[in-house]
């Protein structure tokens, strides 16, 4: 995939990937201990992820479950938005 298009989840004052939107998880470069727990969850490489809501914290649907993550933590997942 070309570099311009993959994109962290959110970055410091600027979302990424807004309400809506849809992308594919590529990496977790969160701590190992959070990696772990968000994998136990279904937020894992190559799952399909779609942003609920991005306020105080990302709301993704995952694997037809709801998790909220805190900026943060999805600062640090690295996704590939899909059309």
């Amino acid at each position: 995939a070309p570099r311009s298009w993959i994109a962290r989840l959110v970055l410091p004052a600027r979302l990424v990937l807004l309400a809506g939107e849809r992308a594919t998880v590529l990496a977790m470069g969160c701590g190992e201990m959070e990696a772990c727990r968000l994998r136990t969850l279904g937020l894992c490489e190559g799952a399909a992820v779609s942003v609920v809501r991005t306020r105080d914290c990302t709301l993704l649907e995952v694997r037809g479950s709801r998790l909220a993550v805190c900026l943060s933590l999805a600062s640090d997942i690295t996704v590939l938005p899909v059309a």
